[in-house]
């Protein structure tokens, strides 16, 4: 997985799904172990929507995803 600048946790460089944890990171009012249940359960998801196979073109452009 991949972690962005802005935010959004990334199951692939190329293609793939995104999580995006700025609200985890962000809310105020969660107590330190819920934030890591939050931050773990958004890593399960990430890797769950990773996908099998690529395209081998991607659907980002390198400079946009941080490459």
């Amino acid at each position: 997985a991949v972690l962005t600048a802005d935010g959004i946790l990334r199951s692939c460089l190329f293609e793939g799904g995104e999580v995006d944890i700025r609200p985890i990171l962000r809310a105020a009012d969660l107590r330190p172990t819920r934030r890591l249940e939050d931050l773990a359960h958004a890593m399960t998801e990430c890797v769950r929507l990773k996908p099998d196979g690529h395209s081998g073109h991607g659907n980002q452009q390198m400079s946009r995803i941080g490459g």
